[in-house]
């Protein structure tokens, strides 16, 4: 009876064990299938050796390489044109800019593994680094394994190792920045690179912070783009990367900051950027005429932000018509969208400019007003707001009440003209608050009042 007891047991672990080997392979087979479907780069291994003949011949002064993980590479978007370099690239081609963009992003790596692409860089090259998401797990090189000179993954163990690696005591080699920096540093400097740090989108820039100042490099562009909120349908592929929309807005946050760097100015063609600006507003201004159901939502604000932005490139100080649609543009912002980073502009250029008359000061209390009344979202802002009035009360000589924030609905706009329970209780007028004739001008249609309703105090 024991005997057969046991011999049951052994045959019933035998077989646990084959199951657990058949599904441990079927995974494996499963992954492995699914990693090759969804991206067919190969190897790291074998996409750094190709690095020195995708940079052989390049004009380092008229070439920009980008260095990076999934996000550079453009996993999520239909093809790598559409990843974040490959936008840059049109964006860059549409301004009449003749730089050579080359995209040197591979999925999975992590500093390390950009270190070592930015070794095989040519000398004086000009590289854009994003990098440190995959530090936590990349580091750990127990799913891989090295058959006939080949690096060989087991996805299986490289996926628990990404879910649970630092339960499973898999993590004890940690990430060390300091060690990192110091051979980043050393690539730097023997190689002459000029090297930009690009935050991600959406994600804690503590890291290329740290590694900033470790590195001394002094050039972080900082990501506007926010994922994980009302955009996240319009900009995100998954959970960790963007679509085709989502790495254009990358794009176009990367270039705004890019233009600003000094060694980057010195190589524009600046004519070519003003006439890209001037066609960028036509472009806006007819999506901006067909989207107007949009209204409602952050592209649209985003947008007329947008176009403001090009309209300052071109200077219009000599174009009157363009100067008009800028000042439309700006009062639909302020009174429509009550967009901070417009009046805060407007009262800035205020304080920096001497001798204003009366028109102009009633201005500045219109926009501290609306400002008091729609524009604070949190105390921080409270207390910017309070050493905002000090200035333009010393500046100006005047004194400026805090008005307390008007709760509305979650709303992108709200033209003030409409609010009239608000207009009457602040003592304002309401011609002095309208966009309806700077609507009308700019969209040559009448503002839509019918779809906004006000709110009561």
């Amino acid at each position: 009876m024991t005997k057969c007891n046991t011999r049951f047991g052994f045959k019933r672990l035998k077989l646990l064990v084959i199951t657990a080997i058949l599904l441990f392979l079927l995974i494996e087979a499963g992954l492995q299938v699914l990693a090759f479907s969804f991206i067919d780069t190969g190897s790291f291994e074998t996409f750094l050796d190709k690095v020195p003949r995708k940079v052989k011949d390049l004009d380092t002064e008229r070439s920009i390489i980008f260095v990076g993980d999934s996000m550079t590479y453009g996993i999520g978007a239909s093809s790598q044109k559409t990843s974040y370099p490959g936008w840059i690239d049109q964006i860059l081609t549409k301004q009449g800019q003749d730089f050579k963009v080359v995209n040197l992003g591979f999925p999975g790596t992590s500093s390390d593994d950009h270190l070592a692409v930015l070794k095989k860089l040519p000398k004086f090259s000009t590289v854009i680094l994003r990098t440190g998401e995959n530090n936590d797990w990349k580091h750990r090189k127990s799913y891989e394994f090295l058959v006939f000179g080949n690096v060989i993954q087991i996805r299986t163990m490289k996926f628990l190792q990404i879910l649970f690696g630092n339960y499973l005591g898999l993590g004890k080699n940690k990430f060390q920045l300091s060690a990192f920096a110091d051979e980043l540093r050393k690539v730097i400097g023997d190689k002459t690179l000029t090297v930009t740090l690009y935050d991600y989108p959406g994600v804690d820039t503590a890291f290329h912070q740290k590694l900033s100042k470790e590195v001394n490099i002094g050039r972080v562009v900082q990501a506007k783009l926010t994922i994980g909120n009302v955009s996240e349908d319009l900009l995100a592929a998954d959970k960790y990367h963007l679509n085709d929309l989502g790495y254009y807005q990358d794009a176009e946050n990367f270039i705004d900051q890019f233009l600003k760097l000094k060694w980057v100015s010195e190589r524009l063609n600046e004519d070519a950027i003003k006439q890209a600006s001037k066609q960028k507003v036509i472009e806006n201004l007819e999506w901006l005429k067909i989207n107007q159901h949009l209204l409602l939502k952050g592209p649209f604000r985003e947008r007329v932000f947008d176009t403001l932005k090009h309209i300052s490139v071109i200077n219009p100080v000599a174009d009157t018509s363009l100067k008009l649609l800028e000042r439309d543009l700006i009062k639909i912002m302020i009174f429509g969208f009550f967009d901070r980073r417009v009046i805060n502009s407007e009262l800035n250029q205020f304080l920096e400019t001497e001798n204003q008359n009366a028109s102009d000061l009633n201005y500045v209390v219109q926009l501290f007003e609306v400002l008091c009344c729609f524009g604070l979202k949190s105390e921080n802002e409270t207390d910017q707001l309070r050493e905002l009035r000090k200035l333009l009360e010393e500046k100006f000589d005047m004194n400026l009440e805090m008005f307390p924030p008007i709760n509305h609905p979650d709303l992108e706009f709200l033209p003030i003209e409409i609010c009239s329970e608000i207009i009457i209780s602040r003592g304002w007028h309401k011609e002095s608050y309208s966009i309806s004739k700077e609507w009308f001008r700019v969209f040559k249609v009448k503002m839509p009042f019918d779809h906004y309703m006000c709110v009561n105090q």
